[in-house]
């Protein structure tokens, strides 16, 4: 059935129809001086085959917003100070630091040079922590998405956020119609998140066993249904990361990708986050090879 938001949800839509499931590299790809979430990263995340780019975006004190997660500053940038509390000044100093802790030579990149960087082409991105941490401020995530709509790339995006539903509430008010997916890990969230006059373009899917209800085998047939984007994350923060019953980017190297990843397609989810974008792409290659065999 046709809703006001399929235009604007279009391009990725068919993106997955021409991929079978998208590849979103998790905050881009650090390598050599290129540290994460900075355009080189996401530019080298497209040269290893990634079909989205999920990324983060801080505002900081003075109101302009930087890619970067707040948390790995000291990683990222060598200091203890959360970026969302630093100034534009004192951001603009900082170097941002490779894998191994050295200083790359670049600083940090603001969201709206990314949004000038990428304006003229097809690719697509993941907006994912760019919200007030308690959902009291709307205007965190709003400030984030006019410069989107600024730069015309609007129907390039998944905005996605922690399940809340005052945020649900303020988004529905604001007017904007970016593709959003709900964070989710229960069905009754999924039921309270439909309620909302938002294009609520899908869900990112938590679940901590192959048994959780969330991916029963009721609720996937619901959301395959309705034509939902289903997003997973197989990335590997640590030991104790586990969002997808661990099917996970280390299963995939140790164990091979099938066991990882064959869950996730036989699901049916549609975007899968990983860091290692080239190696979910050899085996979207294979399966697809062996579909036409």
């Amino acid at each position: 059935m046709e809703n006001k938001y399929d235009s604007v949800n279009s391009r990725i839509k068919v993106k997955i129809k021409e991929k079978g499931f998208l590849i979103a590299a998790h905050r881009g790809t650090h390598m050599g001086t290129f540290t994460e979430n900075t355009i080189n990263a996401y530019r080298a995340s497209f040269a290893f085959h990634a079909d989205m780019v999920e990324m983060d975006v801080i505002r900081d004190v003075n109101g302009e917003y930087y890619c970067i997660h707040d948390g790995t500053e000291q990683q990222n940038l060598g200091v203890n100070l959360n970026s969302r509390t630093m100034t534009t000044a004192q951001i603009q100093m900082l170097e941002t630091r490779n894998y191994y802790g050295k200083k790359t030579g670049h600083t940090l990149d603001r969201f709206e040079d990314f949004l000038k960087a990428f304006a003229g082409d097809d690719t697509l991105f993941n907006l994912d922590r760019c919200w007030d941490k308690n959902f009291e401020d709307f205007s965190y995530s709003a400030g984030a998405l006019e410069l989107i709509e600024k730069y015309g790339m609007t129907d390039r995006f998944l905005f996605k956020t922690s399940f809340n539903e005052k945020f649900m509430q303020e988004l529905e008010a604001s007017g904007f119609n970016i593709p959003y997916l709900a964070i989710v890990n229960s069905p009754e969230q999924i039921y309270a998140a439909e309620k909302y006059d938002i294009n609520l373009a899908g869900f990112e899917l938590l679940f901590k066993t192959e048994q959780d209800e969330i991916i029963s085998d009721s609720i996937i047939s619901y959301l395959r249904d309705m034509d939902y984007i289903m997003l997973t994350g197989s990335e590997m923060i640590g030991p104790d990361w586990n969002v997808s019953a661990w099917h996970n980017d280390d299963r995939a190297v140790l164990e091979g990708p099938g066991a990882a990843w064959d869950f996730f397609i036989e699901k049916g989810f549609n975007v899968i986050l990983t860091d290692i974008p080239w190696y979910m792409h050899e085996y979207r290659q294979s399966t697809a090879k062996e579909k036409q065999c």
